[in-house]
């Protein structure tokens, strides 16, 4: 049985409570991240292949160790990690393939930029980001590309195409092979929808998407960072480091969270039938209306930056740009006349292109001749592992007691993961202390060990 270590917070087939989904962060900030990975999983799980998540940790080359006797290979499946923010990020793990002897295979990756970004200037985390992508493609065969840009980018780097890299768009829109199926859509105010949106979207499209929420009564709010899960569990403040648009909904006085119209979920699958028993999405996060879109549901995409608009162009999702959306748009004008079945344009060209570079890779993979198996390895140990209905909705959606209940666990729970990671901070500080300890010498007095000099060098012994 070859062991895959993955880049993940959980497997899809985890029965995890919320209250440690969150304080864990198994979702890296964004459950977003469940939607990918699954796709990968389930791609990836064999009756001969397991993957492990990493829980996001073996980061540093401290794991090199670990990794080599214990794993087949490391899969890195990625959004937009190529920013600023990661450089860090780049120089540790780098470190760490440096010292790999198994195979180690990037899928996905992505550039975060403007919309319209000029590549020609370059960024602050390029020299970071070149020696991360050499240092893999010295572990494997070829780098998997979300979309153009990011494709474009690289190869501003040096790096050639269909050598070095090839483009692939996201592993989650092959998550079931060729087979995407939406459902048609006579959207009206009967309807239930599923609107999500981003809190560094332009403001028009917020106030597009209130405009639609009032006029469609039946709608759920599906957020994804992290900050919101814990406000939407808990009802702790989402505090954001970035500019809210002035309609985000954002606490918990909103009208969504107090009318108990806000959704998270704690695994894929959860969030599949959610949406499967919705009639439309729509909004500015690209892996919520991909969820949609596996799920059989009409989605439409509000593109903003240079990441979504790349896997937009290359998956042919139906969208609309942000900068084309004007507040007080019809909903039911634009949604009636769009076409969902733009996404499968390609999309079987895509899909064998997806499984040649897995195979270029060496992983085994389930869709042999090009089939999507009725039930996946994935599918079976989901079923096996009773994987429970994980759907997240506000404390104003319980009584009192309920929500006293809810959230005292939430605090118990977090304040004793303080408590323990104070600990382990007090006795690493001693430890290192220890060890300074013994690899410091006497301190030493420069005074005497001159004259201690000075005696050996006119052969008279120095004293007081």
């Amino acid at each position: 049985m070859k062991k895959l270590l993955v880049r993940a917070g959980m497997t899809p087939y985890d029965v995890v409570e919320p209250g440690k989904i969150i304080l864990d962060n198994l979702v890296g900030d964004n459950t977003g991240n469940l939607i990918y990975q699954y796709g990968i999983f389930r791609a990836l799980t064999t009756e001969n292949q397991e993957l492990v998540p990493n829980g996001y940790r073996y980061v540093g080359e401290k794991y090199a160790d670990e990794i080599n006797q214990n794993y087949d290979g490391y899969v890195m499946p990625f959004a937009d990690v190529l920013r600023p923010d990661m450089k860090k990020f780049f120089e540790r793990i780098t470190r760490l393939i440096r010292k790999l002897k198994v195979p180690v295979v990037v899928v996905g990756i992505g550039l975060r930029a403007p919309f319209h970004e000029d590549l020609k200037h370059g960024f602050s985390f390029d020299a970071e980001a070149k020696a991360f992508l050499k240092a893999v493609l010295d572990h494997s065969a070829i780098i998997g590309v979300r979309g153009e840009i990011t494709g474009a980018y690289l190869k501003s780097l040096g790096f050639r195409e269909e050598i070095d890299y090839t483009v692939i768009g996201c592993p989650s829109m092959y998550t079931f092979g060729k087979d995407i199926k939406v459902r048609d859509l006579d959207l009206q105010q009967t309807s239930r929808i599923c609107v999500n949106a981003s809190v560094v979207a332009p403001n028009k499209v917020n106030l597009f998407l209130r405009k639609a929420m009032r006029e469609i009564p039946d709608h759920y709010f599906l957020p994804q960072r992290l900050l919101e899960m814990k406000m939407v569990f808990a009802g702790e403040p989402y505090v954001h480091q970035q500019k809210h648009a002035e309609d985000y909904p954002n606490d918990m006085l909103d009208s969504l969270y107090k009318e108990n119209r806000v959704r998270c979920f704690g695994n894929a699958v959860s969030w599949f039938e959610f949406l499967r028993n919705s009639d439309f999405s729509i909004g500015g996060r690209m892996h919520g209306n991909i969820a949609a879109i596996l799920s059989g549901t009409p989605a439409l995409l509000i593109p903003h930056d240079a990441r979504m608009k790349e896997l937009t162009e290359f998956h042919h999702i139906p969208h609309i740009w942000a900068k084309d959306l004007k507040p007080d748009a019809d909903i039911f004008e634009i949604a009636n006349n769009m076409d969902f079945r733009s996404i499968l344009k390609d999309h079987d060209k895509h899909f064998e292109a997806y499984v040649k570079f897995l195979e270029k890779n060496g992983l085994e993979h389930i869709f042999k001749d090009g089939n999507n198996p009725e039930i996946s390895p994935l599918d079976q140990k989901i079923k096996e592992a009773h994987v429970p209905y994980s759907e997240i909705d506000t404390v104003y959606g319980h009584t009192a007691e309920e929500r006293f209940l809810r959230t005292q666990s939430f605090y118990v729970a977090r304040e004793a993961m303080e408590n323990e990671l104070k600990d382990m901070i007090d006795k690493t500080k001693i430890e290192l202390a220890h060890r300074n300890n013994l690899l410091k010498s006497k301190p030493v007095n420069y005074a005497v060990k001159i004259r201690e000099l000075l005696g050996k060098s006119t052969g008279v012994p120095f004293s007081e």
